[in-house]
């Protein structure tokens, strides 16, 4: 008897989804019936709940039926808590225009005259206008600015009906091409004929002198002895589309297809920036300062806690910190209450943060000031690590530890990689020093990458870059047709290890900038799926929480990396920790890979270097 097939969480989550939205549409039409047409409770409900009340029910339907239609749960989460804002807004509103002689409304109830009334012993009966001016303004912005950008109107289906009605409401984009920014499924392309291949490939070898598979025999022979690309890639590679225009990116949906092959296949020198200047070294913190610190920490702990610490070693002044080391003068007491003085450390020192790790000794970290910090400027560390293994897995080039060594990841081991951090404190910058780490190191046939920047900022100046697998990526349209690319390119690659159990890729590392809001079940079941066949996904977040870290992307990372961020809870959600709390702004980080839990100052590409990489690669 064969077993029985398992389902995939992502398809548990689209059935757990579904269901759920049918809750939210069933409970919203049965409130709508006791509010509107049951008299006893339409009666109940406005007296209680005002005429925002009335709509409390459809606000609960159209809920049900954002979370069924829209890809992004976030979004329909948005939307249902701007339903929930607007419903005593509604009955604020109603206040002023149903207000009766008693000085009470028929249309704002008990939730909707609460404030007038109280405002009203103090400005009069004014207040009832003057609270219904404030709510107009207020559902406006609440209700009325998103819906004015028609968004929702495409996701319950309202839009196909206006537009067959009236033609294109957006005057501009295509009904299809507007269906697939919000995310809808993607549009299948229909395979051309051979004989038009042919005749397009002819076409794009001699208008830009592309190399066709028929007109290089010998070099496709010496590429398929390469373990880099498996020998089934070539073909398909040289039909793709040329690369984009310098200078630009295009949101049109055609233009997301993914790249030729660029010649020559070289990663980029850094002869391109002239001569370098090496680094100088300086004195950070002077020995005087040191050993006025070490005082004031015994003696703090002295006073606060009644015991006495002995210096095990000089102090350690790194990148970002000051590290101290001490052992009890007596063994015989408990040294976990040192723990809880990290507050009364940081007054006593005047420094910014304090870490207390506790074990057989005990461990303080003190931060650095800003003109006492050494930050990693990306140049010179790239030329401490320019000599790399071409053969084996590519290294995340991330900056450096505290005893100013490079500090890389193994892309091998590292899997899928979340970085998350506050404005400010570095994410951006991080990326960069990856960026660069790769493309200065690595030829294209060893590295591909792809980029998303919904901002289109950050990696608008790597438009041109030859490593590029497909153009950078700046809207959820675009992030859908790069899912549909590369869930094909994983399904040729699972496709070719069947056949050749030994077959290699080229890796194919896709970076995004900010993630939040934009992740669905298909990017979450391509994640777990794409590990395994040299894809690796690097996601950036300024905000971590549990609704946009989805508990199967949290499974699927092998290495965390946490900048500065808001609170401990952030913190602990990233690395596991609450210290990411404590760390300085501008690149100091936390590193929970396989190797364990380090403290990096991320290598720093300042905004000059970019617009020259920029005009060089254009």
């Amino acid at each position: 008897m064969a077993a029985g097939r398992k389902s995939s969480p992502s398809r548990k989550t689209k059935v757990a989804s579904k269901r759920n939205a049918w809750i939210w549409i069933g409970s919203g039409l049965g409130f709508s019936w006791l509010a509107i047409l049951e008299p006893t409770g339409r009666d109940i409900v406005l007296g209680f709940l005002g005429w925002g009340g009335l709509f409390l029910g459809p606000f609960m339907a159209l809920t049900g039926l954002l979370r069924m239609r829209m890809s992004s749960q976030r979004q329909a989460t948005a939307w249902r808590n701007r339903f929930i804002i607007a419903t005593p807004l509604i009955s604020i509103l109603a206040s002023a225009p149903t207000l009766g002689p008693d000085g009470a409304s028929t249309g704002g109830g008990l939730l909707g005259d609460f404030l007038p009334m109280l405002l009203s012993s103090i400005i009069g009966d004014v207040s009832f206008w003057l609270c219904s001016a404030l709510a107009l303004f207020a559902v406006y912005w609440v209700l009325g600015r998103p819906l004015r950008s028609r968004e929702v109107l495409g996701d319950l289906g309202f839009k196909e009906i206006l537009d067959d009605a009236f033609g294109d409401i957006d005057g501009s984009a295509g009904l299809d091409e507007s269906r697939d920014a919000e995310g809808a499924e993607p549009r299948t392309i229909e395979p051309t004929p051979r004989s038009k291949v042919k005749e397009k490939r002819k076409d794009r070898g001699e208008e830009r002198n592309i190399d066709t598979p028929e007109s290089n025999g010998p070099e496709n022979e010496e590429s398929q002895a390469a373990p880099v690309e498996h020998p089934r890639s070539r073909e398909n590679r040289a039909l793709r589309e040329p690369r984009s225009t310098p200078g630009s990116i295009s949101n049109e949906e055609a233009s997301y297809l993914p790249l030729a092959d660029p010649e020559p296949d070289l990663p980029l020198t850094l002869e391109m920036f002239g001569e370098l200047e090496s680094e100088q070294p300086r004195e950070q913190v002077t020995s005087g300062t040191l050993t006025q610190l070490t005082d004031i920490i015994v003696d703090t702990v002295k006073a606060l806690e009644k015991i006495e610490l002995v210096p095990l070693a000089e102090p350690i002044v790194g990148m970002s910190n000051i590290c101290f080391e001490f052992e009890p003068k007596e063994h015989s007491k408990s040294l976990t209450a040192i723990a809880s003085l990290t507050k009364d450390l940081s007054v006593a020192t005047n420094r910014e943060q304090v870490r207390v790790n506790i074990s057989s000794s005990v461990r303080i970290e003190l931060s650095l000031y800003t003109e006492e910090r050494e930050f990693a400027p990306i140049l010179p560390l790239l030329q401490e690590v320019a000599d790399v293994d071409l053969e084996a897995a590519p290294q995340y080039l991330i900056g450096r530890d505290q005893e100013r060594a490079p500090y890389q990841l193994d892309a091998g081991s590292t899997l899928h990689m979340l970085v998350g951090g506050s404005t400010g404190g570095g994410k951006s910058v991080l990326l960069h020093s990856i960026i660069w780490g790769l493309v200065f190191r690595y030829p294209p046939s060893k590295v591909r990458l792809i980029l998303y920047d919904h901002k289109m900022e950050e990696f608008a100046h790597y438009r041109s870059l030859p490593h590029l697998w497909q153009p950078v990526i700046t809207n959820e349209g675009g992030f859908n047709r790069m899912l549909e690319n590369a869930g094909a390119e994983l399904k040729r690659r699972m496709e070719a290890k069947v056949a050749d159990p030994n077959a290699t890729f080229t890796w194919l590392i896709i970076i995004m900038d900010e993630f939040r809001g934009i992740t669905n079940d298909e990017f979450i079941e391509f994640i777990s799926m794409a590990r395994s066949f040299q894809i690796r996904v690097i996601l950036g977040t300024q905000r971590a929480n549990k609704e946009s870290i989805h508990t199967t992307v949290k499974n699927n990372l092998g290495t965390n990396i946490a900048l500065k961020v808001r609170d401990f809870r952030e913190s602990r959600l990233i690395i596991g920790e609450p210290d990411a709390k404590d760390l300085l702004m501008d690149g100091d980080c936390l590193v929970d890979s396989p190797r364990g839990l380090d403290r990096v100052q991320v290598g720093f590409v300042d905004k000059h270097k970019l617009m020259e990489l920029r005009e060089e690669i254009s």
